[in-house]
Parts: C-alpha cells; sequence; structure tokens
C-alpha cells in the first residue's frame, strides 16, 4: 500500500479529517500537511515506501468502533456516551486555571496534576503561534507555563497528530489532549503495536459537536472590522465569564468580542464537511473525556464555568481521583440522564443525524465511513430533515453566499437566530434521551 490509496480513499474521497496522524507517524518523513493553517490537506513530499501505515491508521475511512471499544473496555458500547466507569460536573480549584479553561478548566488541571507529580514529561495541547496569535498549532508543552498558555478551546482546524513525530525522538511519557477523530487514530496505532503508544499514556479527549476551517476566524474578524491581521495581540475563542466570547485584541488596545453562541453562526458556512459524518461526540476511546456543562440551573448562573467529565479506563478514573485528592479538581457525580440531557442536541447530530447524512451519502454513490456499528431506525421525515441540512450546508459553502452573509446581515441579528435554533433543538431532542 502506498500514499496513493489513502489519497484516493480518503482525500480525495472527502472523508479526510485533517487530524495529521499520516504526517506525524511517517517512518521516512515523506508527507507533509499542504495549508498548515486553512484546510489542513496531507501531500506526498519525499519517497513514499509503501509501507502503508498511513492507511492503516488513518481515522477518516476506517474507524472500527466495535473492536477498538472491545480491545480497550473488553466490550461494546450501551450508552451514546460510549463505555464508561464515572461521570461528574466539576471545575479546577485554581480560580486562575478554572477562569482561563473554555468551561471549568478540568483540561488544564488535570495535565497540571500530572506534570507535576512527574508523571508526564509534557502534554500534545495546541496553542496560539507567538508571531501570529491569530493562528494556532500544536505542540508538546514541557512547562507549567506552556501547559497554561494552552488552556481555552481553539475552533478552527489543526492537525495535532502531527507532533507525533516530534513525541517520538523525545524521552519520557507524555499525556495527549485531542478531538475524537485525533483520539481514534490512537487507538488504532494502538491496535497495530506502533511504538508511539508506549510514550503517549493518558488521552484525554475533548467532546466535539464540529470543527471549523480556519476561513471561519477570518471571515468573523472582517465582519468585527479587523482588516490588519498584523495589528492583533491575541486572540481568544473562548474569553471571559462562562460560556466565553470570542476576542480578539488589538496592539493598539482595542477589543471586539462576539459571544459565544453568536460565534455558532459560522457553522453552516465553515464547517468541516467529514464532521457531518462522525459519529462521535463525547470522545469515547479517551481515558478521560471532556466536555461544557450545560445544566440550565448552571447555565443560568452564568459567571465561573463547569465542565462534565467523564471516567473511562481505569487508568483515567485514577487521574481523576489523584487530581481531587491533591486538591486540584471539585467534582460532583451525576447520572447517566443528566448527562444525556445537557448535550441531546449534540448527540441528536452525531448518533442520527450523522447515520441519515451517511446513507444519503452512500445513495448518491460517494464513499463514507465505516464504523462497524448498527445505524439506528430513522423516520423518513428525518432523512427529509437531513436532506435539507446538507443541501443548507452544500448552498452556505459557495464563497458569494459567504460574501453576502458577511458583507450584509447584522451580526446581532445572525447571532439571536442561532441562539434560537439552539434552544428549540436541545428542547426537541431532550425527549429522546429521557
Amino acid at each position: 500500500m502506498t500514499f496513493e490509496l489513502l489519497k484516493k480513499e480518503v482525500i480525495d474521497a472527502g472523508l479526510c479529517t485533517h487530524c495529521g496522524t499520516c504526517v506525524g507517524i511517517c517512518p521516512s518523513n515523506a508527507l507533509k500537511i499542504i495549508d498548515e493553517f486553512g484546510l489542513c490537506i496531507p501531500q506526498l513530499n519525499g519517497k513514499c515506501t509503501g509501507c502503508g501505515l498511513c492507511y492503516e491508521v488513518c481515522p477518516g475511512g476506517i474507524v472500527p468502533f466495535y473492536e477498538l471499544n472491545k480491545k480497550l473496555f473488553g466490550r461494546t458500547p450501551s450508552s451514546p456516551l460510549g463505555n464508561y466507569e464515572h461521570i461528574y460536573i466539576g471545575y479546577a480549584m485554581d480560580k486562575q486555571v478554572r477562569k482561563r479553561g473554555a468551561s471549568g478548566g478540568i483540561v488544564t488541571a488535570l495535565l497540571l496534576n500530572l506534570f507535576r507529580k512527574g508523571l508526564i514529561r509534557g502534554a500534545v495541547v495546541v496553542t496560539s503561534c507567538e508571531d501570529k496569535p491569530w493562528q494556532m498549532k500544536a505542540y508538546v508543552a514541557c512547562s507549567e507555563e506552556e501547559i497554561l498558555k494552552a488552556a481555552q478551546s481553539k475552533y478552527t482546524l489543526v492537525p495535532v497528530n502531527v507532533v507525533l513525530r516530534d513525541i517520538m525522538k523525545m524521552e519520557g511519557k507524555f499525556a495527549f489532549v485531542g478531538l475524537p477523530c485525533q483520539v481514534h487514530a490512537l487507538r488504532k496505532l494502538e491496535a497495530c503495536n506502533h511504538s508511539i503508544m508506549k510514550k503517549i499514556k493518558y488521552i484525554i479527549g475533548i467532546y466535539c459537536g464540529n470543527n471549523l476551517q480556519f476561513n471561519a476566524t477570518l471571515s468573523l474578524l472582517r465582519k468585527l472590522g479587523v482588516k490588519d491581521l498584523d495589528e492583533i495581540r491575541s486572540l481568544e475563542y473562548r474569553a471571559g465569564d462562562w460560556p466565553g466570547e470570542f476576542r480578539v485584541t488589538l496592539k493598539n488596545g482595542t477589543t471586539y468580542s462576539v459571544k459565544k453562541f453568536y460565534y455558532n453562526y459560522l457553522i453552516p458556512f465553515y464547517i468541516e464537511r467529514r464532521c457531518l459524518f462522525c459519529i462521535d461526540l463525547s470522545n469515547e476511546l479517551a481515558d478521560v473525556s471532556v466536555g461544557d456543562c450545560w445544566m440550565p440551573e448552571l447555565e443560568r448562573r452564568g459567571g465561573e464555568g463547569w465542565s462534565v467529565i467523564i471516567s473511562r479506563t481505569e487508568k483515567g478514573s485514577k487521574i481523576i481521583r489523584d487530581a481531587l485528592a491533591d486538591g486540584a479538581i471539585f467534582l460532583k457525580r451525576i447520572d447517566e440522564a443528566n448527562a444525556l440531557r445537557m448535550h441531546s442536541h449534540g448527540l441528536d447530530f452525531k448518533k442520527v443525524g450523522a447515520f441519515a447524512r451517511m446513507k444519503i451519502r452512500k445513495m448518491m454513490r460517494r464513499k463514507i465511513p465505516y464504523y462497524g456499528v448498527n445505524s439506528p431506525k430513522i423516520s423518513r421525515k428525518r432523512f427529509l430533515v437531513e436532506i435539507w441540512k446538507l443541501l443548507t450546508f452544500k448552498i452556505c459553502s459557495y464563497n458569494f453566499v459567504r460574501k453576502v452573509v458577511e458583507s450584509y446581515i447584522p451580526l446581532f441579528l445572525l447571532g439571536r437566530i442561532f441562539v434560537t435554533a439552539r434552544i428549540v433543538w436541545r428542547k426537541a431532542t431532550q425527549k429522546r434521551w429521557n
């Protein structure tokens, strides 16, 4: 097998997740990411030896969910949240860590605790570039300062797994923070006994509904009136009081911001298409999964954020217990029903909508991902809804439509529409998971 097979079956077929795994693990360093701050497409940049590893571990075309679950947990999942040991809500006890995080600062708190106990040399995280703070990059944080700097979500494509090639050259054990598709690749590497997995000791997975192309960030900056990127001093996707806001600060001190839920209007225009066919919201193959805690009573309170935390493996449960015992985090146990309700809309998108969209794509004679799981029953009405969604995403992806929206439709109006749509969607879908 050569890279040409990966190109044909995954990249050209529109199934690339842009995770960067193929580049990060290529034994001959023959691959690179072109347009790293754009669509993050892998490309041949040297002589392919035909080892086939890039195709074997790619999460774009094949993710054998049941097989990977059996290998990791000894059983197939019985919950839409995947296999797990315990579910909590909580936050970092360090107020600054909690404030700097996207929600409760749990991921940063866990990483810092692992680092301080000497259990890891560093952690794979995403942070902003020093010279271009509007661009995000993956790197291995090997100090408390670097871990803290990487706090907070980044809503743009980043080929995180490219840094696997850096880890292979380093000594010690590492933690890995990634999205579901990036974690899928790690578990496939583990399944084929790749040596890199002897160095990645802990996998912390982030909840993910979808990811956006970098052009979404550029579009919003233009809409806010930021015309010169070189004038940007800092850019944050979840700044301020929870649930946060998109905030850009210029070198002259001027600040522009947009509410977190207003930012969601960009989704139909810049969503990464492969995300429409992903069935994993809660990062089911991680040791620990972390997401926003959308409980109504906490949302109404605002101010300080909370996270939902799922311990899945014994390894994951232990680092949570240790962080709790060390006073790094506060936890409160919740039941599965609460965890399902708070993300009912995301679960609906992944666990029902994605299967419908894959069937529609298959009827169009286009390749779809293989997960090896059974599809839920889908009504004719739901198929029609998903056809409408796919058409909407397609229309919104045209440049002239993007330009019209960017130039002529007020931001507050777009934001209010999407806030209302989210509320309606959550209420409608919560019945399914009761």
